[in-house]
């Protein structure tokens, strides 16, 4: 294994979707401020699904929270039909863990948690390890078989 950073720091918020309808209209009204990371069906004929990341990063989870409840407040009705509709609506929240310091806080406000809330969607924390796994490559292994 090795370091990949020093320092834990607060990567960027992501937001996930899925929905039984077709999710395009929403990402279409999002697509200037936001960069489109993965946008497809689960499986043939299942649902639809979404990951955007806000095109410009804030420096805090909070503010990056922010910025997403005010895009998503000012959806067109098509738009907001089609959050409204999403079966998930999920605040990724992305941490890379460091060496250093010994503890690390990310604060989300209230407010913020109220206005995330009132959009019915919900937060998640991804704790991305400081070290970078190498897998080993799977070697063919030649056995014998006996009759």
């Amino acid at each position: 294994m090795t370091p990949i950073e020093t320092h834990t720091q607060f990567e960027n918020v992501d937001l996930d979707l899925s929905s039984k309808r077709d999710l395009s209209p929403l990402i279409s009204a999002l697509h200037a401020q936001v960069i489109l990371l993965h946008a497809g069906r689960r499986g043939r004929g299942g649902s639809f699904w979404a990951r955007l990341e806000l095109a410009k990063q804030p420096r805090t989870c909070d503010q990056a929270l922010r910025r997403f409840a005010t895009l998503l407040k000012r959806l067109p009705p098509a738009a907001r039909r089609t959050w409204n509709g999403a079966t998930l609506r999920e605040f990724n929240i992305g941490v890379q863990v460091g060496r250093q310091p010994y503890a690390s806080e990310f604060v989300v406000s209230p407010d913020t948690v109220i206005q995330i809330a009132r959009l019915r969607a919900r937060l998640r924390i991804t704790v991305y390890s400081p070290f970078q796994v190498r897998r080993r490559s799977r070697r063919p292994t030649s056995r014998t078989t006996r009759a």
